[in-house]
């Protein structure tokens, strides 16, 4: 189950999808990096496959909540902590069925997008965390995601995720802003900027270098 800890530092939550090369990645970053939370993503094809159960005991062996993508029936298969749900129009009916699914104890946690309406009922619901994302990216959504992380962590018990981060300046904005969990897309980041990042939250400073991110862009 992802619970905050006593100190104000924000945890990290990693975010990969199940590939040949994803073990290696995560047990390299976990040799400098402290995870709270790996949440493991079907392969390209869709499918998880024999290489998500390594993946699952990997992170439960490093101390971090193994959660899967979505699927609650391989969740519960694989003997992972629990389930992370992506928006969807029926989150909440997926989040009750999770939990009629899953054991006592289990962590199940929901992206509420943008929205304080999804949110508030997410956590009404019983969801063991709220995370909250933007896909268009860019200044805009950074401020819109700061706001909501602001006034969840303000008002609401179940720790906060943010996702979409995609440089040093957005992780310390909405570290600063209150959230207990940053998300890293593992798929997309460079390890070293991954390390970067979590310097930073540490550090607290507010001037950071842009870090690379591999691919066409976050």
């Amino acid at each position: 189950r992802l619970e905050t800890t006593a100190t104000a530092i924000t945890q990290i939550c990693a975010i990969l999808s199940t590939h040949p090369d994803a073990f290696a990645r995560l047990q390299s970053l976990a040799e400098d990096v402290e995870l709270s939370a790996v949440i493991i993503k079907p392969g390209v094809d869709g499918q998880f496959n024999e290489d998500t159960k390594a993946l699952v005991a990997l992170a439960q062996g490093l101390g971090a909540a193994a959660l899967v993508w979505a699927d609650v029936q391989q969740a519960a298969a694989l003997g992972a902590d629990g389930v992370h749900l992506p928006w969807s129009e029926d989150l909440l009916a997926q989040l009750k069925h999770a939990r009629s699914v899953l054991a006592d104890g289990a962590s199940i946690g929901a992206d509420a997008g943008l929205s304080r309406h999804d949110a508030m009922e997410l956590g009404e619901a019983g969801a063991d965390y709220v995370a909250f994302s933007g896909a268009s990216g860019g200044k805009s959504d950074l401020e819109a995601r700061a706001g909501l992380v602001a006034w969840w962590a303000e008002l609401f018990e179940p720790p906060v995720v943010a996702f979409g981060v995609s440089d040093v300046d957005d992780a310390v904005a909405l570290s600063d802003a209150g959230a207990d969990f940053v998300g890293l897309e593992l798929d997309a980041m460079d390890p070293s900027a991954v390390k970067a990042l979590l310097a930073a939250l540490k550090s607290g400073t507010e001037a950071h270098p842009e870090v690379a991110v591999e691919g066409d862009g976050a």
